[in-house]
């Protein structure tokens, strides 16, 4: 059983009465059109020096959002199958305590050797990135209509590399870890948990399971691999699926795909009803360039894709993986 949605955004959306727009690239744009410095690929570390270029980031997507909820509307009415809110992820998918420790180590702040010091400062970092989040929404949407139309989720990765498994944490490892970046992000008020770029199924089920424990909705999110369509552990996304949803009784609200070209994306097996894991998969956010993660990892300079390619391939998506 799913946790009891705390807006009217979140409810919509996990209970399937509203597609969502998500953002995407945050890091990407801050590196590479801002120029702004991220070690280990952190956003929170721009915060908040860098306040206004997350503002200006979301609210070009809560913008793009109100044009086409007008089109939308004035096609089906408010309400109808078209329903669109906004999925918006807060800058904390590196904020925790491994990789913190591994940034103020890396500049010589003898912090780094200090966990509850590095707790204490996550805690801070959790409620900066929330409040990020909603000031864009509140200056687009207003205070009165925001929370019908943003959610906020709490955006949590993994505790090792997106693209390379490294060492496997057992279930109750990556339940203990990520707890404490859970835990933070409901004080700080996010609407739900947003688990992205996830290589084996054992850490997503602890994630998910930090999450049931302070009743937040989740979604949990794995990457896959060109070569094979596989997760990077080796697992096929209907194993990983399946291995999660019975470890937490179907907590989860949904799964999906991020960071990968949709031609890395295997269709699903034909059936002439869905398989219960390919009803479960309801969101792929994309990576713009085909190269595998390996390459990707050894680029020097960013490979935005075929922007063409790219709409084509998106187009081709089963349309079982995202609705």
């Amino acid at each position: 059983m799913s946790a009891v949605p705390s807006t009217r955004a979140v409810q919509r959306l996990v209970c399937g009465a509203a597609h969502a727009i998500t953002d995407a690239g945050l890091e990407t744009e801050l590196i590479f059109t801002h120029r702004v410095d991220l070690p280990c690929f952190a956003a929170f570390a721009a915060l908040p020096a860098s306040r206004h270029l997350f503002l200006a980031y979301y609210s070009d997507f809560l913008v793009h959002l109100r044009v086409l909820r007008r089109r939308v509307m004035a096609r089906e009415g408010a309400g109808g199958p078209g329903d669109i809110v906004a999925m918006l992820d807060t800058p904390t998918w590196r904020a925790s305590v491994d990789w913190l420790r591994e940034i103020r180590a890396a500049s010589g702040d003898p912090s780094a050797a200090n966990e509850e010091a590095l707790v204490a400062a996550l805690e801070e970092v959790q409620r900066e990135a929330v409040a990020v989040v909603r000031q864009a929404a509140i200056e687009v949407f207003g205070s009165e209509q925001w929370e019908a139309l943003v959610v906020v989720s709490g955006s949590i990765g993994p505790r090792g590399d997106g693209y390379v498994t490294g060492g496997r944490m057992s279930v109750q490892q990556a339940r203990a870890y990520h707890s404490v970046q859970v835990e933070q992000l409901k004080r700080a008020g996010a609407h739900m948990i947003n688990a992205l770029t996830l290589t084996y199924p054992e850490e997503a089920l602890g994630l998910a399971l930090a999450a049931r424990a302070v009743q937040l909705p989740v979604s949990i999110n794995f990457t896959v691999e060109k070569s094979d369509g596989l997760l990077p552990c080796g697992t096929s996304l209907e194993h990983a699926i399946a291995a999660v949803d019975a470890g937490c009784d179907g907590y989860v609200s949904f799964f999906g795909i991020n960071c990968s070209h949709p031609t890395h994306v295997s269709p699903p097996p034909p059936a002439p009803d869905p398989a219960p894991w390919v009803r479960r998969l309801c969101m792929v956010r994309v990576n713009a360039s085909e190269k595998a993660h390996a390459e990707l990892d050894n680029a020097a300079e960013l490979d935005s894709g075929d922007v063409h390619a790219l709409a084509h391939a998106v187009a081709q998506l089963p349309s079982e993986y995202t609705s």
